[in-house]
């Protein structure tokens, strides 16, 4: 642990001018870095579970979306065991206040990597085993709880770019790997790039990808109140562009102020509502009007010419998508990697996607095989897709439900995980026995 300590220690001092300068003009990158200072001073002297601390689980996740898994893993589990306690830790602040309202659970901001943090947070919650969403390998956190109990990785997924960051690194990050007891991985491709990074093979599982699990239905009381809130016309097609990032603004309004005849209503909802000046700045070159809900300007889209509806909040794409007449998903026009498009298809709606989704780049193979999903490259072709959704909504309500039944058919990798962890890393089973209770 003492040289990751020495090497975050000289990377943090090589940076630091910028570092400085960065806490001194960004406030939200200074907030969210002074805030990764604050579990070790101010968190409550509590343990999670005094009684049985072999059943406190510590949860960590990166973003909004893995600590979107996390809520739905705690939940789960703790249907089936109760007595459970947890700690979950989110990588960012938007994170964080995605989730910490969703959980009677402590829920905090993940401290910095350093080993004196990490033992803080570990005794504070006597917390003995640590369950990692997706991908996020810090050696000092790894480590320590591997020396406590066990670390899992579960939806373990390597995207291009992490897969040759960490590999690049193999040589530093080979102990760290070794401490880590378990991988499950969503597809073959994860799969064999753990097991490139030097993870044993009896190590790494593959049980399906947790994100296509069927998302919960909010109920019409819910979704009638955001047509109210926000003035949209439920007789008119509502066009939601999710998780946008900036440079793809223009494309996206430029496709929605092509569609005639329609009454289209427009509503964009920012990847990273924070960038909302990034949004304006585009929109003044452009010449064009918008609402951003956390304004207090009157909400009216509802007209002969409805204004374009950005809403710069977190947690209620979900809604969105499901009043969604068609949708696309962003973070894939540009070379972002795409954001996850598996909520939206599973609402049974047409989406589209830009050329960009290599981060799912395996479960896109499976939408475009089971054609339940549509590539786009640019407005002309997003009109276009826009189009076919509203005139041809027989041809695209069987894309639809293509997308939709695939989902389903590949749902249940969250119940399988919890099975696995609740009978391999809780009751110390082994995995032969874990396989023949599967099987059986």
């Amino acid at each position: 642990m003492l040289r990751f300590d020495l090497l975050y220690i000289l990377i943090l001092t090589c940076l630091s001018p910028f570092i400085l300068l960065k806490i001194l003009l960004d406030s939200k990158f200074r907030k969210t870095f002074l805030a990764r200072f604050k579990p070790v001073i101010d968190t409550p002297l509590k343990t999670a579970s005094s009684e049985s601390p072999q059943k406190n689980i510590w949860v960590h996740a990166a973003s909004i979306g893995e600590a979107g898994l996390a809520v739905k893993l705690i939940k789960t589990w703790r249907l089936k065991q109760p007595n459970l306690a947890f700690l979950l830790t989110v990588g960012t602040i938007s994170g964080l206040k995605s989730v910490s309202q969703k959980l009677d659970v402590p829920v905090i901001l993940a401290p910095l990597d350093f080993s004196f943090m990490v033992k803080r947070i570990q005794k504070r919650f006597n917390t003995k085993h640590l369950v990692l969403i997706e991908t996020e390998i810090w050696p000092n956190m790894i480590h320590l709880m591997s020396k406590v109990g066990t670390v899992t990785i579960i939806n373990g997924r390597l995207s291009n770019k992490h897969y040759h960051r960490y590999f690049r690194f193999k040589w530093l990050l080979k102990q760290t790997l070794a401490s880590i007891k378990y991988v499950l991985v969503g597809n073959d491709t994860s799969e064999q790039r753990f097991i490139n990074l030097g993870v044993s093979q009896n190590r790494v599982h593959k049980f399906g990808n947790m994100k296509f699990n069927l998302p919960t239905i909010a109920p019409k009381t819910e979704l009638e109140q955001l047509y109210l809130k926000y003035q949209l016309n439920k007789q008119q097609p509502i066009f939601v562009a999710g998780s946008i990032q900036p440079e793809e603004i223009e494309t996206v309004i430029s496709a929605g102020q092509r569609i005639e005849h329609f009454d289209l209503q427009l509503v964009i909802v920012p990847r990273h509502p924070e960038k909302r000046h990034e949004f304006r700045r585009t929109l003044e070159r452009l010449k064009v009007d918008a609402i951003f809900t956390s304004e207090n300007r009157t909400i009216n889209i509802n007209s002969s010419n409805p204004q374009i509806l950005i809403v710069d909040e977190i947690g209620v794409l979900r809604l969105f998508y499901q009043i969604a007449s068609v949708i696309f998903v962003g973070g894939s026009l540009c070379n972002r990697g795409g954001q996850n498009m598996m909520e939206a298809i599973a609402y049974q709606k047409p989406v589209c996607v830009g050329p960009y989704a290599t981060n799912f780049k395996q479960e896109m193979d499976l939408l475009l095989q089971a054609e339940g999903v549509k590539i786009i490259e640019d407005s002309n072709t997003l009109v276009q897709f826009i189009k076919f959704s509203l005139t041809q909504k027989k041809a695209a309500e069987k894309m639809a439900k293509n997308g939709y039944h695939l989902i389903k058919e590949n749902s249940g990798a969250l119940i399988k995980s919890i099975e696995f962890l609740d009978g391999v890393i809780l009751k110390n089973s082994s995995m032969e026995y874990y396989e023949s209770k599967r099987n059986s």
